[in-house]
């Protein structure tokens, strides 16, 4: 029965007592397995690596694990990775994990916080690497075109950054763009409903109403660890916080209320993300 719960049910079972963390735990790693295996056969080395290059699983993926979806033949997998270990993790996908490198690509400037891509592929599936343009793996997700692929599992954390809406199969658009069209059928297929404000949905925020205090203003500065994200360790006892240390927003849309205040913690000309390390 517990493999039946969805993932908020499972991390409220998670807390109530030392035994059912160690289900819950068994059962999220299991999954996080089947999510990794048809682009890593060899799953122990790939699990290794992604840990000595502080790479995630984000996007698609990571909501797959989050909504608990079972594809059996996933199209393609996408991982992000830190600058400085892009070439490693495209080495050990060839010489271990026996892909095929398709494509690669170095983009002369950042895009939504990416400096580059690739493309490998194996019998079972693509294999999407995203290079961030900093020193995090969790750089590009703050900059994905919705809130619903803004989530990320690694080898000792995982997180949701806007739970709120994801687990109740909604999602605020981050900007209107050419590429959208392709992100949002992939959402509705997958029966997420998408808004540009909180408040076009009622239940979630009345109109009118600033969006702050629940987390959910377009405009206002967030953070990995905030209380608007979930956030957790895979070990709780044993694992600490999580080290990446980015400020974003969606962008400067206002909800109306005093979201755009100058704060005294961020540059005085900032836009959508800001890294502090």
């Amino acid at each position: 029965i517990v493999e039946l719960l969805d993932f908020p049910s499972l991390m409220a079972l998670r807390a109530s007592s030392r035994a059912c963390m160690t289900l819950v735990h068994q059962i999220l790693l299991r999954f996080f397995r089947q999510l990794l295996l048809p682009a890593a056969p060899n799953i122990e080395m790939f699990l290794y690596t992604m840990d000595d290059l502080r790479a995630y699983l984000g996007g698609y993926t990571a909501l797959r694990f989050f909504t608990r979806i079972h594809q059996p033949r996933p199209h393609a997998i996408q991982i992000f990775v830190p600058l400085p270990g892009f070439t490693s993790l495209l080495l050990h996908l060839q010489n271990v994990q026996h892909a095929t490198l398709i494509e690669s690509t170095t983009f002369a400037t950042e895009r939504r916080g990416i400096s580059g891509t690739a493309r490998l592929r194996n019998p079972s599936c693509d294999i999407l690497v995203f290079c961030s343009a900093g020193a995090s793996a969790l750089l590009p997700l703050v900059q994905a075109p919705s809130t619903a692929l803004m989530c990320y599992v690694g080898t000792s954390h995982f997180g949701v950054l806007w739970p709120s809406l994801t687990f109740a199969s909604r999602s605020l658009l981050t900007e209107i763009s050419p590429g959208l069209a392709r992100h949002t059928s992939v959402l509705k297929a997958n029966g997420f409903d998408m808004k540009l404000y909180a408040w076009m949905w009622p239940s979630v925020s009345p109109p009118q109403v600033c969006a702050r205090g629940s987390f959910l203003c377009p405009a206002q500065p967030r953070y990995l660890t905030d209380r608007g994200a979930l956030h957790a360790a895979w070990e709780p006892t044993i694992d600490g916080d999580i080290s990446d240390r980015i400020c974003f927003r969606l962008d400067s849309r206002p909800c109306g209320g005093p979201c755009l205040r100058p704060h005294a913690h961020l540059p005085s000309k900032w836009e959508r993300t800001a890294i502090f390390e």
